[in-house]
């Protein structure tokens, strides 16, 4: 009698799941319409984010770009892909030199120059 109930409520599931496996029936027309969980309305795509003003953006070979902008006359807010985080201005330096436990940023005539640890970025341009 054990035994029996046992096949009988595994053949059930197994038909269950079966019938489970698409929203299609053979002819291929939709059974069921896609479904969403959302409950404040339709998911419109967010524009995208706006930048402070006075913030540059920078374009350098490899692909990085990284935002730029000056918080006051001895520090700019760095953004950079992974993280943000406030450069001091280097006063020992007579370069427009920004650093931060191992992150430096400098600006010359033609450009910016980033190292960020061990990777380092030169002949970044400003993106247009």
């Amino acid at each position: 009698m054990q035994a029996s109930r046992l096949i009988l409520a595994v053949a059930a599931t197994a038909a269950l799941l079966a019938a489970c496996g698409g929203n299609t029936s053979g002819s291929g027309v939709p059974l069921l319409k896609e479904a969403t969980l959302w409950p404040f309305g339709a998911v419109k795509e967010q524009p995208p984010a706006r930048l402070p003003p006075g913030t540059v953006t920078w374009q350098c070979p490899g692909n990085l770009r990284f935002n730029v902008r000056d918080i006051d006359s001895g520090a700019v807010w760095l953004t950079l892909p992974d993280r943000n985080l406030r450069l001091d201005r280097d006063r020992a330096s007579s370069a427009a030199r920004y650093t931060r436990a191992g992150t430096v940023l400098e600006f010359d005539a033609t450009g910016a120059k980033l190292l960020d640890g061990s990777a380092s970025y030169s002949d970044c341009k400003r993106a247009g």
